[in-house]
């Protein structure tokens, strides 16, 4: 006969439950998770604030390509380009200028606020074309020598924020006089 069999005398040891999941390493899913909830947002930021800083590049060409066509027509016064072109030059100026410190510019001090912001307009009788073609009668201006220094003007507009500032806030220049 065989002995009783008593299961309490088996050398068996509990069931052993596996260690609970560590919170790190994160599984695939979290990574990309935390990709699209940091980088993708911050990549929208930097590409929004880029598009305002050219905003006023891209409205200022859309309006240079509307004066390209005007001067491209059969009836077109150098005069009235000449004006219009300073007409864009004085808006692309004071929206540089929020504080609105240069409204009042005119004649040589504007002509250099506008040398200030960016190059284009060293040529002298460009420059004085500018002052005088809205209150003059007939001026003469080359025409196409106009659009390409508005044109070369505007693509040099400043896109650092910092420049921008500077442009705003000039530093003050103090003016000795002899006496």
């Amino acid at each position: 006969m065989t002995p009783a069999f008593d299961p309490a005398q088996l050398p068996l040891r509990d069931i052993h439950l596996p260690p609970p999941p560590s919170w790190w390493p994160p599984a695939p899913g979290w990574w990309l998770l935390g990709f699209v909830l940091l980088v993708v947002p911050l990549a929208l930021a930097l590409w929004w604030r880029a598009r305002r800083r050219g905003a006023l590049r891209r409205a200022a060409l859309r309006e240079l390509a509307t004066l390209r066509a005007q001067a491209g027509q059969a009836n077109a016064a150098p005069t009235q380009l000449a004006a219009a072109a300073a007409q864009l030059l004085r808006r692309v100026s004071l929206a540089l200028d929020p504080a609105r410190r240069h409204v009042a510019l005119t004649g040589d001090a504007w002509l250099a606020r506008v040398r200030a912001i960016a190059p284009g307009f060293e040529d002298p009788a460009l420059g004085e074309a500018l002052l005088r073609a809205p209150y003059a009668p007939a001026v003469e201006v080359d025409a196409s020598r106009l659009l390409g220094a508005l044109e070369h003007w505007i693509r040099a507009l400043p896109s650092s924020s910092q420049r921008l500032r500077a442009l705003a806030d000039p530093p003050a220049v103090e003016v000795v006089r002899d006496v």
